[in-house]
């Protein structure tokens, strides 16, 4: 009898320490999956929603992919607005991985880009912005070769069109080896790192500053 007792006993105690053992891992394995799904959230979660980029800028930044897709199609981007461009893309993605302080930056990005694409480069005096150069409103016929040299603009001789005024078109000066359009174009102040060129029959600087 006494031998009975003692069995149902430790059959008992036996049972007890298997619920407490299936008790604990259940509550393990909570916590482990709860870490888990904090640690999966938490970047997203921590954002400052004060400091997020704004809801209703979604219509603004597929305009601006748009835009930026023009100037890269055009070759064209005197302002540089496709490196900020990509500098806000960059700061976007840090926000919403990070939040806070990094939205606030892709804020400031954001609207460094929208004020680039709002601006206007300088041209020198009495040249033309034309979208994408500064036009200078200064010709060369068909059939010369045009380069500039000492910033001034100039085309090579070419006796086979005609050989008056020592080869050179009309209007057009030659100074012992070339013909001379008689301009030039300034390299200085904000206009110092300008580059002259012919393109079309016609003579153009790259753009100075944006304003």
């Amino acid at each position: 009898m006494k031998t009975l007792k003692v069995k149902s006993i430790l059959f008992s105690l036996l049972a007890m320490m298997a619920v407490a053992a299936f008790m604990t891992s259940c509550e393990r394995q909570s916590i482990v999956e709860d870490d888990l799904q904090g640690w999966k959230t938490s970047p997203l979660d921590n954002v400052d929603e004060s400091s997020e980029l704004d809801s209703d800028k979604t219509t603004i930044i597929e305009k601006s992919e748009t835009d930026i897709s023009i100037l890269e199609k055009g070759g064209c981007d005197p302002c540089g607005c496709s490196g900020i461009y990509i500098d806000y893309l960059n700061a976007r993605s840090n926000c919403v991985i990070r939040g806070g302080y990094y939205c606030k930056i892709a804020d400031a990005k954001y609207s460094q880009y929208i004020n680039c694409l709002s601006s206007t480069p300088t041209c020198p005096s009495n040249y033309i912005f034309d979208g994408c150069n500064c036009y200078s409103q200064i010709h060369y016929p068909d059939g010369y070769e045009p380069f500039t040299f000492g910033n001034a603009f100039y085309v090579a001789q070419n006796c086979s069109i005609s050989s008056n005024n020592n080869c050179c078109p009309p209007g057009f000066q030659f100074d012992g080896a070339n013909c001379w359009s008689g301009h030039y174009f300034y390299q200085d102040g904000e206009f110092a790192n300008i580059e002259g060129f012919g393109w079309g029959g016609a003579f153009f600087t790259t753009a100075g500053p944006c304003n």
